[in-house]
Parts: structure tokens; sequence; C-alpha cells
């Protein structure tokens, strides 16, 4: 049998078009190459360079920019340039700070001493925003805290006093409906008690307007003392029409506006019925606004202290988280000398232990507050938190400067 001859087929030549793209990515990889080359050159230098200046380029810590007010106040250029925080405003007009003077003075418009004020004086112990301590050292002075002051106990003893003022022994239904019908109207008392919201809404907003109508030299405690408990037990705090506790906390925050004979009693009525409320998104801003009524009239520490006893360790940690929040906002609107600063640090530590992210977040929120006016003294009373947790909180202090 005759073998089979096989011939090799022609190996084909590569088309111009392939070639001249392998040559443009042969010329792109040695171009690469070269840059990489240039770059590590250029590195190597500046770090080389780097040890000579590395003093005077950043290595020093430079003061940082000071800046004059029209008071004649260094203000740092960061806080300078910050533009002015939201003021909040109460009931009866915008929030005054202790030492600012307004259409008041220090004094609120009924004209009891706001704290952290003398009676008659148009500044007091309190300091305003723009006006800080010479240093962080007189700061943590001013603000009555030590290294002694937070190794020993964890709660102040004054805001433990503060906290545990309660709102005295209830007083039954029928009384209190007799004492609201002489002050109110039976009428308005009949609704307030109705099964009908749209009824209950119209109660308490003659309620409202009898008490707008009302002179602050002429409402006495007993005034003051039947309002705030009429309307914990009707409506109610558990009332669940969002427009009815709405206008009861307007109430509230009206009450402590406008009158002298409000007690920390009915404040801790107050408190007690809105703790939980802070963390209802519809009733948040209306709980808020009657909060800072009555922290005006009491002072803060009374209301941080009554909102730490209901809300730290309240089964819902939104409720905790929010409650903080507005006490950052207390730290920032009247400042650090009229707030127990050893009992907000404690505080702020437990809740920086939580495990609830809101609730470690709005705790950062109020050490940032503290921060600004307080200083880089108030990192020596956090050395014993976690690493982690003391980068969140330089993120604060830089938001907040001193």
């Amino acid at each position: 049998m005759p073998r089979r001859r096989t011939c090799a087929l022609p190996r084909s030549r590569p088309s111009q078009a392939l070639r001249a793209q392998r040559g443009a990515a042969r010329r792109w990889r040695k171009s690469s190459m070269r840059s990489t080359t240039r770059k590590k050159r250029k590195i190597e230098e500046l770090c080389s360079s780097g040890g000579e200046s590395g003093g005077e380029a950043g290595g020093g810590s430079a003061e940082p920019l000071t800046t004059r007010d029209s008071n004649g106040t260094g203000v740092g250029a960061a806080a300078a340039a910050k533009p002015p925080a939201a003021v909040r405003s109460s009931v009866n007009g915008a929030l005054v700070r202790p030492g600012t003077s307004g259409e008041g003075g220090a004094s609120t418009a009924r004209g009891r001493p706001r704290p952290g004020t003398s009676s008659g004086a148009g500044t007091g112990a309190g300091t305003a925003r723009g006006s800080k301590p010479a240093s962080s050292k007189q700061g943590l002075a001013k603000a009555g805290l030590s290294n002694a002051a937070t190794s020993g106990a964890s709660v102040s003893s004054s805001s433990v006093e503060e906290a545990e003022m309660t709102e005295g022994p209830p007083a039954s239904k029928e009384e209190l409906v007799e004492r609201m019908s002489a002050l109110y109207t039976a009428v308005a008392v009949g609704q307030l008690q109705s099964g009908e919201w749209k009824q209950r809404l119209a109660g308490i907003t003659d309620v409202a307007d009898a008490v707008a109508a009302m002179s602050p030299e002429g409402a006495s405690g007993v005034v003051v003392d039947t309002t705030v408990r009429g309307l914990a037990v009707f409506p109610g705090f558990d009332d669940k029409n969002f427009q009815v506790l709405t206008k009861v906390f307007e109430v509230f925050g009206a009450l402590a506006a406008k009158f002298a004979a409000f007690t920390r009693r009915d404040g801790a009525q107050c408190v007690a019925g809105m703790a939980e409320k802070v963390a209802d998104v519809k009733l948040r801003a209306p709980a808020y606004a009657a909060l800072t009524s009555i922290a005006e009239a009491l002072g803060p520490k009374f209301v941080m202290a009554q909102l730490h006893r209901r809300a730290a360790a309240h089964k819902n940690p939104k409720v905790a988280a929010e409650a903080l929040l507005w006490c950052a906002g207390a730290v920032t609107d009247f400042g650090t000398t009229v707030v127990d600063v050893t009992f907000t640090i404690a505080w702020c530590k437990d809740a920086l232990g939580q495990a609830n992210p809101g609730t470690k977040a709005a705790a950062g929120k109020v050490l940032g507050a503290m921060h600004g006016g307080l200083g880089p003294g108030l990192r020596g009373f956090l050395s014993d938190l976690k690493e982690v947790q003391l980068k969140t909180l330089e993120a604060e202090f830089a938001r907040n400067p001193y």
C-alpha cells in the first residue's frame, strides 16, 4: 500500500491591524513602567529630605489660629467660621443663653433668674458661646470638674438629689376633675375625658387658650399644680393621638415659661410623661421644646437628671438616644457652667458601652458639645475608654472646637 504523503499548511501571518494593536500594547507597558519608576524615585527623594524638614513642615504642634470678636474675646478660627448654632425657642420666645442679654436680660420673661445667672445682673455664672475661659483648665474649673471629681463616684450627689425629686403623691381622679372644672369649666374637662380624639383636642385647646390668657403674676402654685396633675390623668400621657399630646406638651412649656410658681415637683411630673415620647418622631419636637422651657425655669441639670432616671435604663434604646441628643443641645444652648459635668461624663461613658449604635452616637454628640466648652482637658477624663471609642470621639471633638 503506498504511503500517504502529508503536507503542512502554511502558517498564516497576523494581520496588519493585529500587529499594530500588539505594538501599541508593548509601548503602553514600557511607558507605564517608566512612569512607575519615576514615581518611586520621587517618593524616595521626598522621604530622604523629609527627615531634615519634618519638624518645620508639619512635625510641630502649632497653636490654632485665633481671631477676635467684637467683644475682644479670642475665638478659634474654625469656630469663628462655623455658622451659629440654631437657637431653640420656647413658648414665649427665643432662648436667651445664660450670660447673654436679650429682651429680658439674663432673666426669663416672668422675672425669674435663669440658671447660672444672678438676679438683677445682665451676666451671670454661665458663659456665652462666643466667650470662652482663658484655658482648658479654667474651663474645667468653672464647670466644677477635677480629676478627683470623677475618680470616686459615677454620679454627683447634686444630680442624685435632682433625680430623686418625684411628682409627689397622686391625687384622686374625682378631686382632679373638681379642681380642673373650677379652673377651665366643666365642659372642657368633659371633653378631655371623651373617647373621641376630636373632643379631647378641643378640650386641651381650650385649656391652652386659658393658660395663655392668664397673667404671670395672678397664677398661684395651685393653678400650675392642678393643671399639670390634671393633664397627666386626662387625657393622660398614653393618649393615642399625637395632636392631643402635642397640645399637652405645649401647655407644659407655657406653664414653665410663664409662671414662677412652676416647681420642681411640677417639672418632675412633666418630664416623667415626656421622657418616653422623645422617641416618637411626631412628638419629639414638641417634647424637646417643653423640656427646654422647663430647663430655662428649673435648670438643665434638673432636667438631665430626671431624663437619666427614666431613659438610661429604658427597654427601648431609642429613648436613651433621643434623651442624650436633647442633652447635647442643652449643653450647647446653656453652656457647661450650668451642667453637672461629672454626672454627664458618667452617663455618656455608660452609653458608649451599650450595644445600640444610636445610643453610642448620641453620647458622642454630648461629649462633643462639652468639648466646645471645656476644651482638650476633657480628654483626660476619657482615658479609660477603648481606642475605637476614643477615635470616634476625636471626630466629634474636631466638629466642636474649643
